[in-house]
């Protein structure tokens, strides 16, 4: 696997208070990546008025559902006691120097990574950073979390804390940074989930992606768990077997996928394969 350094960037992520369903997003090792989120001044005005009626709706109900969201590399997420069914919103990042691994050709620096979009947001303020990882707060860009950086067997991530109610419509858009490695790996991953570990869930490095298992831990990963990937990685050889219908034709492009969280992520819903001229690794 190819160690890459990682960036969460948030413009202005939705802070909402809803029902308790954990959101993430996952990274694994790449060069370096951003990840934001934007929103419009009335979205934000009409989900503050639906966070406010849901919150009325759950004092009045202690029947109802919920669920929360969070950012994390490892990927963690809240829950309330109450809750049946939770989701949240992490973005993590892991490096393994594994057999699924890639040999390292060079290294890509946080300073050589594009600023994310200007913002007020402060990403402290409403994300829990994993303890005990390599991910952080960028000490200038306060709205941008760097995942891991580039280096062997890192890992990390960060977990939103408000949760997000997924029984109504809400948007949100994110800025990743992948790097410009070819040969990079792993990836990210944005997962939802109702893992009953909350805000410590996490899943298998490398080929993991921080979400799913893999051959040597197929049972650590996200439980009830759903996410979108942007794998910049393959592993579909007999010792790494998580993308094993990706054409290995892509094998230095990447592709972005939606599958459950398993111990074994070998099926993709909705693959879509990028092209060597057109890679997931794009220096953008």
């Amino acid at each position: 696997m190819k160690k890459l350094t990682y960036r969460l960037i948030t413009a202005i992520f939705i802070a909402v208070q809803v029902l308790n369903v954990p959101l993430s997003v996952w990274s694994n090792q790449a060069q370096a990546q951003s990840v934001s989120t934007t929103q419009t001044e009335a979205q934000q005005k009409q989900m503050a008025n639906e966070a406010i009626s849901q919150s009325e709706a759950k004092k009045a109900s202690a029947s109802e559902s919920s669920a929360k969201t969070k950012m994390s590399s490892s990927s963690e997420s809240q829950t309330s006691a109450n809750s049946s069914s939770s989701e949240q919103s992490s973005v993590t990042a892991n490096s393994d120097s594994s057999q699924d691994d890639h040999e390292q050709t060079r290294n890509q620096k946080p300073e050589d990574v594009p600023d994310p979009p200007k913002s007020d947001i402060v990403l402290s303020d409403t994300f829990n950073i994993l303890q005990g990882y390599n991910s952080y707060i960028h000490p200038t860009n306060l709205n941008e979390a760097v995942i891991t950086e580039d280096e062997e067997d890192q890992k990390g991530g960060l977990w939103y804390q408000n949760p997000i109610n997924l029984k109504k419509d809400f948007s949100m858009e994110m800025y990743m940074f992948l790097g410009n490695d070819l040969y990079g790996a792993d990836g990210i991953a944005f997962v939802m989930q109702n893992d009953p570990r909350q805000l410590n869930a996490i899943g298998a490095m490398g080929a993991g992606l921080g979400a799913y298992g893999r051959k040597t831990e197929e049972d650590k990963y996200i439980k009830n768990g759903l996410a979108l990937e942007f794998d910049t990685y393959y592993n579909g050889t007999a010792g790494s077997t998580n993308d094993l219908d990706v054409n290995k034709d892509t094998e230095h492009a990447g592709h972005i996928a939606i599958q459950k969280t398993q111990g074994y992520a070998e099926k993709h819903e909705n693959l879509i394969e990028a092209t060597t001229s057109d890679p997931l690794m794009n220096n953008q």
